[in-house]
């Protein structure tokens, strides 16, 4: 799991959110949200945009203190993130397994339904989810009838993520490519993003 957020956490739901079957389930609709997600660890609460079309995500966050824009595109299995670093604009090819950025299958995770809600106007199940590598081990996920993520609570850490805004809408295919201008940097020979920024 990412280090600098729960990123993963809040993915592993979104992404696979994923899966209640024996086969990984995307969302089933295109959506926009903007969400708050509190960095692991800590009480620092990040704003984040998010968008989904065709198993493909788009979220716009911090990563290391810098504003980033990570492209996943999960039937491809490639991580990028779009950064601007002194006017140098770069696009960091991740291997998913370095970036940490994985989506696992949600049925090793997710427990049996524990009540619903309503979150950014959207009814939702709550899900149990247990996951090791969660603090304390598990945690509760509010997800939609079509498998999409809105609210991730940690019994240590409290509400950390949460839609607050979402909307059911065609997403177009640019939001999920790099944009003309950027630097394409494979970082699978430079061990992955731990080793760039340390």
């Amino acid at each position: 799991m990412t280090r600098s957020t729960l990123l993963a956490a809040v993915l592993a739901a979104t992404g696979g959110a994923a899966a209640w079957a024996s086969d990984p389930l995307m969302p089933q609709s295109d959506f926009r949200m903007v969400a708050t997600m509190q960095e692991d660890g800590s009480q620092l609460v990040l704003d984040t945009e998010m968008r989904h079309s065709k198993g493909r995500f788009r979220m716009e966050t911090e990563f290391q203190g810098q504003s980033a824009t990570v492209l996943i595109d999960s039937a491809a299995d490639t991580v990028t993130i779009l950064m601007d670093m002194g006017g140098m604009r770069m696009a960091m090819e991740v291997p998913p397994q370095d970036a940490d950025f994985d989506v696992p299958v949600a049925d090793d995770h997710l427990g049996d339904p524990v009540g619903t809600d309503t979150v950014a106007g959207e009814p939702c199940t709550i899900y149990r989810i247990e996951d090791a590598d969660m603090p304390g081990g598990e945690a509760e996920g509010c997800l939609t009838d079509d498998y999409i993520v809105l609210r991730v609570v940690s019994p240590e850490h409290g509400t950390v993520f949460e839609a607050r805004e979402f909307e059911r809408a065609h997403q177009e295919d640019r939001w999920f490519t790099v944009p003309d201008g950027y630097r394409r940097m494979d970082m699978g020979g430079l061990g992955g993003l731990s080793g760039m920024f340390q």
